[in-house]
């Protein structure tokens, strides 16, 4: 169970004095600052309780030896010693608590929990996008793309994808859906038919549509990755003015000076393996991706790799939108922040992604605007979420998803955990309720 520490706040410049009695009006908030009504304030020396008001204030008659207990049922109680000042009979106190949090033991997800969504033979889940009533889901059969509507136990629409050979599906910031393939994008409408409104290339897709995080009243939000993958921006752009404005930048700059140098070798050793007449870089036809380099050498090729896996990774960031806020969860620097419409940085809060096991990402329930993060240990899936909008970053619910080996492509959808699991060697969709949270206190 992770360590939560109630901080409190004197806003008192303390000083030492004789002993006397003097008044002390309090106001109880929590991170903030805003008032906690109905808390109870308990002098331990003088056994004096007293209930704060509405508006979370409070007026006690108190020593220097006095010590108070704060204590609310929604809030973690603190304990601390109240100082007076002297030649002065009465001292203002703000005293700050933290909101407490609601626990649940660990819930272990067996195979016996399963609700299959779609689970055919000859038939595999390529990719599966959740909806409030439908599940689109992209299937093969034999040699056939499928697009599908889904709803539990039953089909609603299929169409043919003919010659698209869709690899996954995507929903915008603006809610269009598009189905990708290796080399293409495809922007897509279904009423009682598939129709294609738009196409593009993938690349100009990974480079404008992809990109957009948030399309708020008087702006759109993008992020962007630079500095061999080790720069990580945020981008407000206007959409009257088109006027950009750069509000959030996170950089490693030592990952990228060692991803620089590696580089620079990669291209070192080509050109000295590479005969001058084939060098792709010196006759100018070079596209500036190391994977279309045309020398067919084992080292050659391991350098490549280890670059682009290790070297120039991205950095381990997410953004997502969610109530009007903008939440980057930062797994560079173990953080969490959190942005308002206005670009204004709201809230920016410690959180450790680690826990112990390898984490492959966080997911966002798009339905509920709750998060997760989704980690691996000795091959059990495990999800907790987060809480990144309010007054701490908390683990609320812990869900193992146990017996089920080889659990893919794991997403939230209003409260339900789908995934996508082998059996009889095909892929099915499968889906698991969250159970209920009950607080333990």
């Amino acid at each position: 169970m992770p360590k939560y520490i109630c901080r409190i706040t004197l806003l008192l410049f303390l000083s030492t004095s004789t002993l006397h009695c003097q008044v002390l009006i309090g106001t109880v908030t929590d991170s903030d600052y805003h008032p906690i009504s109905l808390s109870n304030v308990l002098d331990t020396i003088t056994k004096t309780t007293i209930t704060c008001n509405g508006s979370g204030e409070f007026i006690l008659t108190i020593t220097e030896h006095s010590v108070l207990k704060i204590s609310h049922s929604d809030y973690e109680h603190d304990i601390f010693s109240a100082f007076t000042r002297q030649n002065s009979d009465t001292i203002y106190l703000n005293f700050v608590l933290t909101k407490k949090v609601q626990l649940v033991q660990e819930v272990i997800v067996t195979s016996q929990r399963l609700k299959t969504v779609v689970d055919q033979r000859n038939v595999n889940i390529i990719d599966y996008l959740p909806f409030r009533d439908f599940i689109m889901t992209i299937k093969s059969s034999k040699s056939e793309r499928i697009l599908s509507l889904e709803g539990i136990d039953t089909t609603f629409h299929e169409f043919n994808l003919g010659k698209i050979r869709a690899k996954s599906l995507f929903e915008d910031c603006f809610g269009n859906v598009h189905l990708l393939t290796k080399d293409s994008s495809y922007q897509i409408w279904i009423d009682s038919n598939l129709h294609i409104l738009s196409s593009s290339s993938r690349k100009k897709f990974d480079e404008l549509v992809k990109p957009c995080l948030a399309d708020f009243s008087d702006n759109n939000i993008f992020f962007n990755f630079s500095k061999r993958n080790r720069k990580y921006t945020l981008t407000s752009i206007n959409k009257e003015t088109k006027q950009k404005n750069f509000f959030f930048h996170l950089h490693d700059e030592i990952g990228e000076s060692v991803a620089t140098s590696h580089y620079w070798s990669i291209i070192s050793y080509y050109y000295q393996h590479i005969p001058e007449h084939a060098n792709m870089i010196a006759l100018g036809v070079w596209d500036g991706n190391l994977l279309t380099l045309n020398l067919y050498d084992p080292e050659f090729d391991r350098m490549i790799v280890w670059y682009l896996k290790i070297r120039a990774v991205e950095l381990n960031i997410q953004s997502f939108h969610a109530k009007n806020e903008l939440i980057v969860f930062d797994q560079f620097s173990d953080s969490v922040h959190v942005f308002n419409e206005a670009n204004d940085q709201t809230k920016t809060l410690p959180y450790s992604f680690a826990h112990g096991s390898i984490v492959f990402d966080v997911i966002h329930d798009r339905y509920t605007d709750t998060f997760y993060d989704l980690s691996i240990s000795n091959g059990i899936y495990t999800l907790e979420s987060i809480n990144p909008v309010f007054n701490t970053t908390a683990e609320l619910l812990k869900i193992t998803i146990a017996e089920i080996p080889f659990a893919k492509n794991i997403k939230v959808f209003n409260d339900w955990v789908y995934f996508v699991v082998e059996e009889n060697s095909f892929y099915g969709l499968h889906r698991i309720k969250m159970p209920i949270v009950q607080t333990i206190r």
